[in-house]
């Protein structure tokens, strides 16, 4: 179904310090890729629910489940993860960045078929607190990524929405690139790689209120894609 197929597509992974973080449709899996040719799993926890989304910042593993809701876990000791708590979200098949302790979360409404965009207070990781919530948010989501105060938040044929999320009381829209198949959005400095249905585009972002395409190539269908080298992106 095309449900199952949009849990499927936003399943992850995320690589530090020699550990895989990998959300499965039955839970979490940490595997130790330190040495290639012996990997191996050294936490899994089983879950009812799909997980799908997750990021990795201040030894904490933030994930997302398919039906609304999500959990943060510690991660300071990669062979020895526990759950922390669960977070307060209220949207499903979600996208997520973590970042200064706050996590940025967009998708659709659980009950409804708007768009819902969120901020967690994940500063007590005990007690994580919405601290904002938007159910009119810009279109689907289908990526983000957090750089200097800013959130990028691709909306498939919306574009790619610009947030200034510098003062979480104060969330505002200060830019907009179009687009006609939003993939994937990646912060790079002052510039912004973004994968609109087939192309891969290259924007100059130093000036959020007026950001201008600085080139781009096609490269077929898109998975995922990661900023490397300053200059560089893998896809």
């Amino acid at each position: 179904s095309s449900a199952a197929s949009d849990v499927y597509k936003r399943q992850d992974m995320e690589v530090e310090g020699g550990y895989a973080y990998i959300s499965r449709d039955s839970g979490l899996w940490v595997i130790d890729v330190h040495d290639p040719e012996s990997m191996c799993v050294v936490m899994e926890d089983t879950l009812v629910n799909s997980l799908c989304r997750l990021d990795v910042e201040g030894g904490y593993l933030y994930v997302v489940d398919a039906y609304g809701g999500g959990w943060i876990y510690d991660v300071s000791e990669p062979g020895n993860v526990e759950r922390v708590s669960g977070l307060p979200v209220g949207g499903v098949l979600c996208w997520i960045s973590a970042e200064s302790s706050y996590l940025y979360v967009g998708g659709f409404g659980s009950f409804v078929l708007n768009n819902v965009f969120e901020v967690v207070d994940c500063s007590d990781v005990n007690n994580p607190e919405l601290v904002y919530e938007y159910w009119e948010g810009p279109g689907r989501g289908t990526d983000m990524d957090l750089g200097g105060g800013y959130c990028y938040y691709g909306c498939w044929r919306g574009g790619v929405y610009i947030l200034d999320v510098s003062d979480v009381g104060d969330i505002r829209d200060v830019g907009h690139i179009r687009g006609e198949d939003v993939r994937k959005v990646r912060a790079d400095g002052g510039r912004l790689w973004v994968v609109d249905g087939q192309d891969l585009e290259l924007w100059e972002v130093s000036d959020v209120s007026e950001p201008y395409l600085l080139g781009s190539i096609c490269v077929g269908n898109v998975r995922d894609m990661e900023v490397g080298w300053p200059g560089c992106v893998y896809i």
